[in-house]
């Protein structure tokens, strides 16, 4: 489908918000904010919890609201999850807020757990947000994309011994992912990079 095309298609549909991680402190506050004139789609491994949101999310004046499974360590349905809300709605903000609360001493006697941390904080934010990226090149149309760390220290429970490589490795990531992303004039990253 040429650039023309795929314009045509994404400006017919309704716009929206993706929230991956919607059950997060972040997520529910980020919604909020962007809430009026737009319809809200919510993802999360837990979406029966998403009910008080989707009420306040109404009450600000969003259009609709729609909750959604996301197992975030199922990366193949990353990619489907997101082409099968594109396929409805123009992507306009994706928010990118999902994350585990590791702990420390049980990472440090636990593979298993440390493990699952690696996979959820980082190995599963990079698949969202390449797959993310990618639908929103091929969508044609301004979006924006807000990521923010797990386990940011003073934030999402500390961290762990084992999340500070990864989130030095994600800021590059991070960084680097607009390489092709930015190359449209109508995409934008905005990674949150402070410590």
């Amino acid at each position: 489908m040429s650039t023309e095309n795929s314009e045509a298609a994404s400006t017919s549909k309704p716009r929206c918000v993706l929230v991956l991680g919607a059950t997060s402190e972040i997520g529910g506050e980020i919604a909020t904010r962007l809430a009026p004139g737009m319809h809200m789609v919510l993802a999360s491994r837990r979406p029966a919890d998403l009910s008080a949101l989707a009420h306040t999310l109404r009450e600000s004046g969003a259009l609709g609201v729609e909750s959604l499974l996301f197992d975030a360590a199922n990366f193949p349905a990353h990619a489907k999850l997101i082409a099968d809300v594109a396929a409805r709605y123009t992507i306009e903000h994706a928010v990118v807020c999902f994350g585990i609360l590791g702990d420390q001493q049980r990472a440090e006697s636990s593979w298993e757990h440390a493990a699952e941390i690696a996979t959820v904080d980082y190995t599963a934010q990079i698949v969202a947000l390449t797959s993310l990226a990618q639908q929103l090149l091929a969508q044609g149309t301004a979006a924006t994309i807000t990521a923010f760390r797990p386990l940011r220290a003073g934030g999402r429970g500390g961290q762990t011994t084992c999340t500070v490589p990864q989130k030095q490795d994600w800021t590059h990531f991070a960084k680097d992912l607009p390489t092709d992303f930015m190359a449209h004039p109508c995409a934008s990253l905005s990674p949150d990079l402070g410590s």
